[in-house]
């Protein structure tokens, strides 16, 4: 399981974003919880370009990629506030990496988590579907 992550006020932009997208060997960690910290419409191409060259990076060596999703501090709020750049990034990932998903694991999922999901669901693909799996908070 993916640990908790902290964010130090003498960290640069390029460590921050090492916490909240890295990888080691074939799997990818992402921390919603960093996202929320620094996310806004001024950081979002950042954000995604940071993504996008982990996944490159990653899939360059492995092909596939095994990801680890930390939703610590997800709400329904931050979902409506940040919609257009999740679903932009969802498709973005389709199109850009197909067939790289082997698996993801969603931990620390909120109690509205099903929700949230139901709304993803329609823009991502059966097969990635059924490559998330949930994994029971302890």
């Amino acid at each position: 399981m993916m640990s908790n992550v902290t964010i130090l006020q003498s960290d640069t932009i390029p460590e921050i974003l090492t916490k909240l997208c890295s990888s080691k060997d074939r799997e990818l960690f992402v921390n919603y919880s960093v996202f929320k910290l620094i996310a806004s419409a001024s950081t979002y191409e950042m954000i995604l370009l940071h993504v996008m060259n982990v996944i490159k990076q990653t899939i360059k060596i492995h092909h596939t990629a095994d990801v680890h999703l930390n939703m610590k501090g997800l709400t329904i709020s931050d979902l409506d506030k940040h919609k257009p750049f999740i679903l932009d990034t969802i498709n973005k990932l389709n199109n850009e990496f197909p067939d790289t998903l082997n698996i993801c694991y969603c931990y620390k999922t909120p109690f509205v988590f099903s929700q949230i999901y139901n709304l993803l669901f329609c823009v991502i693909d059966k097969e990635t579907r059924q490559k998330i799996k949930i994994v029971k908070n302890e």
